[in-house]
């Protein structure tokens, strides 16, 4: 049998304790790849909507960016003013509120009526965000992540009329360090959190990877807007101390208000 190990002429034998250390490392390695390789992974993007004019009020151009860090079964979605975290291993999803320094524990599968009481879950549920996707067929490299393209449309639907319709081109990559899998999973969670109907969640999973690009056109009555997002960087790297957890001294609530969905 060949030794599972060959030295180079002239160098000293190692002493049989770091043989089987070596040899333990290794084996670890093999049995345990993803704790060894896998880093939390950052996503930064941003987002602008143009300014338009409705109903006698000037709306103002908009500019957000917002990181996204995720650690194997966590995610954290960080906003200037709302900040969402997902823990699919305990079931739970933290929802919180920077402009009041509060937060609502969620139990997952996320159930409205549960996490906002049943006159606004009656309201946030009859107003729920449709949609359909399709594969372009197109490829294209954008920065350094190798994209393909589709079409998405949706709208909202109120009383059995489409309201807020939007159009728009995604470019999606699957090439970043994620484990895509379980990305797709808690990004689940959060189309209930935005009121997305089971059956455009599903829709969305055909767009399986990462937003790299996207343009759209929403339609208003009598109108509309262009928007555009853009991923900026995706990196491995050590998050900020207690991304994953509500930041201390925030006050608990029982159930998400009606102000906490208007930041």
């Amino acid at each position: 049998m060949a030794p599972l190990f060959t030295l180079a002429p002239g160098l000293p034998s190692p002493n049989p304790g770091g043989i089987m250390r070596i040899l333990l490392f290794l084996l670890l390695i093999c049995l345990f790849p993803a704790a060894v390789a896998q880093a939390d992974v950052c996503v930064k993007r941003h987002t602008h909507t143009e300014g338009y004019y409705n109903g006698g009020v000037d709306y103002p151009p908009e500019d957000r960016d917002d990181e996204i860090w995720i650690s194997g079964d966590k995610i954290a979605v960080i906003g200037p003013n709302r900040s969402v975290i997902v823990s699919s291993a305990d079931s739970l999803m933290f929802f919180v509120n920077h402009t009041d320094s509060s937060y609502v524990e969620i139990a997952l599968p996320m159930d409205w009526t549960a996490a906002a009481g049943e006159q606004l879950a009656a309201r946030v549920m009859s107003f729920q965000r449709h949609g359909e996707v399709e594969e372009t067929g197109e490829s294209k490299k954008i920065g350094e992540w190798n994209c393909k393209g589709y079409r998405t449309t949706s709208w909202n639907v109120y009383e059995g009329k489409r309201y807020y319709e939007t159009e728009s081109t995604v470019w999606v990559a699957t090439d970043l360090p994620i484990d895509l899998d379980a990305y797709t999973a808690m990004m689940n969670h959060l189309g209930v959190l935005r009121s997305y109907h089971v059956d455009y969640i599903k829709e969305l999973g055909k767009m399986h990877g990462v937003p790299v690009s996207s343009e759209a056109v929403n339609y208003r009555k009598g109108f509309s807007f262009n928007s555009n997002e853009e991923l900026l960087d995706a990196f491995e790297g050590d998050p900020p101390a207690g991304v994953y957890a509500v930041p201390e001294g925030y006050t608990k609530k029982e159930q998400i208000t009606m102000q906490d969905l208007r930041g």
